[in-house]
């Protein structure tokens, strides 16, 4: 039986081959459109059983309970993490994406808006001491 699948895997990789390149591409096109399918399938297919299909909803909800549970009481190394959750960190990055944002500018002209404000407070003599500084209205 085995000898004669080889067989014909053999004789059908050509077809095979083109079916696994068309399939990437419509996982990369569904990528592209921020839609992920999960390499194990569905998500419970990542839960530590040892039989995905004969997985009751009421243990589907006790195993996903105990594995928030887990990720929250443990922590974890980026090495475990990997070992248990390959593929599905993978997409969580990808979906997750950091955005930088430099803050720089804002709090500058924030600063010498209140640099400005003190000063001119200074100026026309309406701070004397701290409470003064820590009250005035045109101070933030």
């Amino acid at each position: 039986m085995k000898g004669e699948l080889q067989k014909q895997i053999k004789k059908r990789y050509p077809e095979i081959n083109l079916i696994n390149g068309r399939l990437n591409q419509i996982i990369e096109g569904f990528r592209l459109a921020s839609v992920y399918i999960l390499p194990k399938g569905q998500l419970e297919n990542y839960l530590k059983v040892e039989n995905h299909y004969e997985i009751s909803d009421r243990t589907k909800n006790i195993l996903s309970h105990e594995e928030r549970n887990y990720l929250l009481q443990n922590s974890l190394t980026e090495n475990e993490l990997r070992d248990r959750y390959d593929s599905l960190l993978d997409i969580l990055d990808s979906v997750t994406g950091v955005i930088e944002t430099d803050f720089r500018p804002s709090l500058e002209k924030r600063l010498i808006d209140f640099i400005f404000a003190i000063q001119k407070a200074v100026r026309f003599h309406r701070i004397k001491n701290l409470h003064d500084l820590t009250h005035d209205r045109e101070i933030d």
